[in-house]
């Protein structure tokens, strides 16, 4: 699921991250709710904060472009 990706993405960065229920808290400053966008994000502002949203961005990009080349890697059906 995206949560878990975007777990992922932040853990490889930070290490001190975990789940509360659905939501993802990172380093007991920031938290980030479904569905897990840098918009998703809150906390104190400063560079924590500033980070795990550039972390999010950068994820969601990734994302957007593997999902873009699946989309193109995957056969036309021919119109016969």
């Amino acid at each position: 699921p995206e949560g878990q990706r975007a777990f992922n993405s932040i853990v490889k960065t930070l290490n001190e991250v975990r789940w509360n229920g659905k939501d993802i808290v990172v380093m007991d400053e920031v938290k980030i709710v479904p569905p897990y966008g840098p918009e998703n994000c809150t906390g104190k502002e400063g560079q924590l904060l500033s980070h795990v949203k550039k972390i999010l961005q950068k994820h969601h990009t990734e994302e957007s472009q593997k999902s873009e080349q699946r989309k193109s890697a995957s056969p036309v059906p021919s119109a016969s």
